[in-house]
């Protein structure tokens, strides 16, 4: 079982794209693919920061002090990523995590491993070649900030997760665990 003190956030990232930069990337992001250009595009209703639990599992060869790399594995669905190794260190300034994560280290320790072994042998992808031959370390928990960007496409409603550190598209693995944090924060308030 793992220690309470594990599961206790350092901290937050802090969130580094900009509510406007948030905005036109969702606007670009949300756009219809060319064969629906003849149809409405989407209506960004309103965007919010929400700050998931992470599982941080820094990377490096045996007998190397620093880390090479870093997979961070999303404590609420399970959703698993390589991260950029030159993320900002965690702050107390940055928003706080609003939930408690869901999976354990030793649950989480099994998604990075596996994360690790699927990114290492994608032989076509530049971060695979660095994380070849490494292995994983003692995680440590944070809060990793999103934008959350709700919109209406026509007579229907939608979202879209925007990664706040990185500004790119959080993709379909994270749009799970947004509904996850999203409920959950439904049932809390």
């Amino acid at each position: 079982m793992s220690d309470p003190a594990d599961t206790k956030a350092v901290g937050s990232l802090p969130v580094l794209v900009a509510e406007a930069e948030a905005h036109e990337r969702a606007t670009v992001y949300s756009r219809p693919r060319r064969w629906m250009l003849w149809r409405q595009p989407p209506v960004i209703r309103r965007l919010e920061v929400l700050v998931l639990p992470l599982w941080v599992f820094p990377c490096g060869k045996t007998g190397e002090p620093t880390a090479s790399a870093a997979i961070g594995v999303e404590a609420m669905d399970g959703a698993a990523f390589v991260l950029d190794p030159d993320l900002p260190p965690p702050s107390v300034k940055a928003p706080p995590l609003c939930l408690a994560p869901r999976l354990t280290s030793e649950n989480a320790h099994k998604l990075a491993q596996q994360e690790l072994q699927d990114t290492a042998l994608r032989s076509r992808r530049l971060k695979s070649a660095a994380l070849v031959g490494t292995e994983l370390r003692r995680p440590f928990l944070i809060g990793y900030p999103f934008w959350i960007a709700y919109l209406k496409k026509g007579n229907r409603y939608d979202f879209l997760p925007i990664d706040a550190v990185s500004g790119s598209h959080a993709g379909l693995r994270m749009r799970k665990a947004v509904l996850f944090a999203l409920r959950d924060l439904e049932k809390a308030s």
